[in-house]
C-alpha cells in the first residue's frame, strides 16, 4: 500500500511500473534514515575529538 496526496492505493491498483517506484522509493527512504543517523554520529565524533584536541591544547598552554 501507498498513500499519495491522502489517496491510498493496494498493491492490486498499481501498475508493474508504479511497484518498481514504489518499491524504489522506500529503498531510498532507507538509504537517507541511515545517512541521516550517520550524520548524526559523525557530528558526535566530530565533537568527541574537538574536545580531545581541546583539553590536550589546554594540558600544553599550561605546561609552557
Amino acid at each position: 500500500m501507498i498513500t499519495i496526496d491522502n489517496i491510498t492505493y493496494t498493491e492490486d491498483q498499481l501498475s508493474d511500473a508504479d511497484k518498481i517506484q514504489v518499491s524504489r522509493v522506500n529503498d531510498l527512504r532507507n538509504e537517507l534514515s541511515i545517512a541521516e543517523l550517520r550524520c548524526q554520529e559523525l557530528k558526535v565524533l566530530i565533537n568527541a575529538y574537538a574536545q580531545t584536541l581541546k583539553k590536550s591544547l589546554t594540558l600544553v598552554a599550561e605546561e609552557a
